[in-house]
């Protein structure tokens, strides 16, 4: 009996000198540091823009370098520097979509908005984009009247415009006609300039007639390799 006593009494003496230790604080969940997309401008809505400016951040943007923006179901990719992103968007008659998508580790993130115009609709348009930063591709489009777009030549006789001259990211340069001509036009691209000194990829989009039971669209890749190489992408026939 004395020994259970004992026994009991130095239980008693351990329970009371045992210090309770604080819980431990839940260390943060993966998801706390997923990225989050912002869209500063525009707005949804309506737009008397042909071209607009599309601006935005990416919150927990760690080893982001890059978002992939959709406009009417293209996609292409556009540079994020710093946690910022810009860049011009070419909208089409009616109703326009865009989405911004980041993915990093930790977990995704997208917005998407919708901008209505009243825009002329275009009979033919080139979007040139390409997948190397401080790289500049410049489109040439030759026109049926043996006329050349180019950048230090951005409007043609017949109403051609070229626009997008940023050397800094994946363009992109925009090439717009409202009322195309009959007849042939060449589509060529040049290699102008590149801070990294790699061969890049360019991808030329050629939409026609938008927005109509007419509308059509081609993508041609092509892989440049060297400064002031000169590729032809492509003839395109319009009756």
């Amino acid at each position: 009996m004395g020994a259970r006593l004992r026994l009991l009494s130095f239980l008693v003496i351990l329970v009371a000198n045992t210090e309770v230790q604080p819980a431990k604080k839940a260390e943060s969940a993966p998801q706390d540091l997923a990225p989050r997309v912002v869209i500063d401008e525009p707005a949804s809505g309506w737009t008397g823009l042909k071209i607009v400016k599309l601006r935005g951040r990416v919150l927990n943007g760690q080893n982001i370098h890059e978002a992939l923006l959709t406009v009417n179901s293209y996609d292409r990719l556009i540079p994020v520097v710093e946690g910022k992103f810009q860049t011009d968007v070419l909208l089409g008659g009616n109703t326009n979509y865009l989405q911004i998508r980041v993915v990093n580790e930790f977990g995704s993130d997208s917005k998407a908005l919708k901008l209505m115009t009243e825009n002329q609709r275009i009979d033919l348009q080139l979007v040139c984009n390409w997948d190397t930063d401080q790289t500049y591709i410049d489109l040439h489009i030759t026109d049926p009247m043996g006329e050349t777009v180019l950048w230090n030549h951005p409007h043609s006789k017949i109403g051609g415009v070229l626009t997008g001259y940023d050397i800094y990211g994946y363009g992109p340069q925009i090439f717009t006609l409202t009322n195309a001509v009959p007849g042939e036009y060449t589509i060529k691209i040049n290699y102008y300039e590149s801070g990294r000194g790699n061969p890049t990829m360019a991808r030329v989009v050629v939409i026609l007639y938008q927005g109509t039971e007419r509308e059509a669209r081609y993508v041609y890749p092509t892989l440049v390799h060297s400064f002031g190489e000169m590729i032809t992408i492509g003839k395109l026939r319009i009756d």
